[in-house]
């Protein structure tokens, strides 16, 4: 039986973009002010963060109303480049994770890249969905290998690995630490163009004690069992 990959869509969702950015305008997370990184490229923003539920709901669907309007063209561009770009890279990407992943199947979902005009990128593990700012520094593909790390990383640990030992804040931690390791790998590096990947910086410490794990075996049961061992952030079956 031959294995199916997914076929991953690019699009455009505005009322995403309104969720989003009331979601993530006065959120930090690991060292990362995401409402900086909003406010930042769009200052327009910066009076929501202060106002009432009600009202910062109102100035954000208005602000994006207008971002829209005035750049679809540009964002409807943006999107036809970033399908080119995945369709030149997909078939090397599932080759590679394959490997890795001991060829997994992939999980069922919609499988959709949302281009977003803010640089949040969250990606949604329900129906393996992700955003991707629409002007990301390091290019669609960095982004978008990325968040499908995530939707393989996290069926596989499912299967392999018994999810008592878990809670989800270390489940998340390590799935950003998998990911990181991976995206140092000359084979995923030539398919993103960036050798250095993003990182949490409150990560940084245990990149510190997994490296010499990964790199003597880059086995990913192999190092999650040492992850297990040394964090504390686990409940014991």
């Amino acid at each position: 039986m031959m294995k199916v990959y997914p076929r991953l869509r690019i699009r455009l969702n505005k009322n995403l973009d309104k969720k989003v950015c009331y979601q993530f305008i006065n959120f930090k997370k690991e060292g990362v002010d995401f409402g900086e990184g909003i406010t930042k490229v769009h200052p327009d923003l910066m009076t929501a963060k202060s106002l009432s539920e009600k009202e910062k709901g109102k100035s954000i669907s208005h602000y994006v109303d207008l971002f829209y309007e005035k750049n679809l063209k540009e964002l409807e561009r943006a999107m036809v480049l970033a399908e080119k770009e995945w369709e030149l890279h997909k078939n090397d990407f599932f080759k590679i994770t394959d490997k890795y992943f001991e060829k997994h199947l992939w999980p069922k979902g919609k499988y959709i890249a949302y281009l977003s005009i803010f640089n949040c990128n969250p990606r949604f593990l329900e129906d393996k969905t992700f955003q991707v700012y629409w002007r990301h520094p390091k290019g669609f593909m960095t982004v978008a290998v990325h968040e499908m790390l995530h939707f393989l990383f996290y069926d596989y640990i499912s299967i392999k690995f018994n999810q008592k030992k878990f809670t989800d804040e270390s489940l998340w931690r390590l799935s950003e630490l998998i990911d990181y390791f991976l995206l140092e790998e000359s084979e995923f590096i030539k398919i993103t163009d960036d050798p250095y990947p993003d990182l949490y910086p409150n990560l940084s410490d245990l990149v510190y004690k997994l490296a010499p794990v990964w790199k003597r075996d880059r086995d990913i049961k192999k190092l999650t069992s040492y992850y297990l061992k040394i964090v504390r952030f686990f409940t014991h079956s």
